[in-house]
């Protein structure tokens, strides 16, 4: 599959979107069919026929992320109480290096 995004679009074509030698970050969540490695192709296009620029899947792969499982207990909840939280990750062979927990908003 693949994922196209249009970045300031409705706008004069002559209004760049990307400034060369500018390092820019993109964050997108999938889900890869294998624990083997991935490799990436990234293109950009504009309003002329082929790409602009491409990193022709070159880039070196990476190997996903594993499932995990992940426990969340408590011994008491209290309303409006500051409670004590316990997390059992079982790796399951993956190597966790770091575990990044994200509350729902208002929590």
């Amino acid at each position: 599959g693949a994922i196209q995004a249009t970045l300031k679009a409705n706008r004069p074509t002559t209004e760049l979107a990307l400034q060369a030698d500018t390092p820019y970050t993109l964050s997108m969540r999938v889900y890869p069919e294998s624990d083997g490695a991935n490799t990436w192709r990234f293109d950009t296009i504009d309003a002329a026929p082929g790409f602009t620029n491409t990193n022709d899947g070159d880039a070196a792969g990476f190997n996903p992320v594993l499932n995990f499982l992940l426990t969340v207990t408590v011994r008491r909840s209290p309303p409006k109480a500051i409670i004590e939280v316990v997390l059992d990750v079982d790796q399951r062979g993956a190597i966790v290096r770091e575990l990044l927990v994200i509350a729902p908003p208002g929590f």
